[in-house]
């Protein structure tokens, strides 16, 4: 392994870190705001792919429909903010999705166009 693997493995392991350190904060103070720093952004820019995987991986979901082969992503958080972020990572790889608030307002945002499934299958696929 070189070391530009490497650089890469501890890009994305720090982003698991963050979001797990993040989720708990948020929990911690009560839904505090989350706003990322300059550099923080930056970092997500150029790898949005190992942000949004953290961000599936911390609350999202796969599903598949029944009596179809057919499947679509999740997210669900109770956090606005950490909302946008998803919504914002989403934004940079070019996938559509749908937002709403259930009635005890925790926000969803569905996945169900097929050209981003497609995208989002390449790297994300079922959890394992």
């Amino acid at each position: 392994m070189g070391p530009a693997f490497l650089l890469f493995a501890g890009i994305a392991a720090g982003f698991l870190c963050f979001l797990f350190f993040l989720d708990a904060f948020i929990y911690a103070t009560n839904f505090a705001t989350v706003q990322l720093e300059n550099w923080q952004q930056s970092i997500i820019e150029e790898h949005p792919k190992d942000f949004w995987l953290g961000l599936y991986h911390s609350d999202g979901s796969r599903y598949k429909q029944t009596n179809a082969n057919v499947h679509y992503y999740n997210f669900t958080q109770k956090s606005e903010d950490i909302t946008k972020l998803f919504m914002w990572c989403s934004n940079l790889l070019g996938i559509k999705y749908k937002k709403h608030i259930r009635s005890n307002n925790i926000n969803v945002v569905n996945i169900y166009d097929r050209a981003s499934i497609v995208l989002l299958d390449t790297f994300a696929g079922p959890k394992t």
